[in-house]
């Protein structure tokens, strides 16, 4: 009886070390920007460090006018994505395109293991744009 009891307590501490072991730590950040009749580019820095394992990006893109590139950059400068965004809208009254009132929307969401340490860059190039970014990351510690 007194070793049973002894198993018991052995695989209930091993069991409880595994879940503490297992906990992690995640921050979440939530950037806007709105552009109007803009072509100024505009970055967005997310500093990544050691203890960081995974790093979540999500970039929603909404155009009204115009077009805006969105590029991700690690800290070695290298390129990790892009996507565009691009209005419909046009100028010849004639088209279905002039009589829309909403704009296009695009989304990119990148999952990066282990990121490289230091600061990663999101850019923004719009051309003569009207719209808004929202850019969501998450680190997992």
């Amino acid at each position: 009886m007194k070793f049973s009891k002894s198993i018991t307590v052995l695989v209930l501490s091993l069991f409880l070390s595994i879940g503490t072991f297992a906990q992690s730590t995640e921050f979440l950040t939530t950037r806007n920007l709105g552009f109007k009749e803009s072509s100024k580019v505009q970055n967005v820095e997310i500093k990544i460090t050691e203890n960081t394992s995974a790093l979540r990006l999500s970039i929603k893109c909404g155009v009204r006018k115009g077009n805006v590139s969105i590029q991700i950059y690690d800290p070695s400068g290298e390129k990790q994505g892009e996507f565009s965004v691009e209005s419909m809208e046009s100028d010849d009254n004639d088209s279905l395109f002039s009589m829309l009132k909403e704009g296009v929307t695009g989304q990119i969401n990148k999952y990066i293991s282990k990121p490289q340490k230091g600061t990663w860059i999101i850019k923004f190039i719009p051309k003569n744009a009207n719209g808004r970014v929202e850019i969501q990351s998450w680190q997992e510690m």
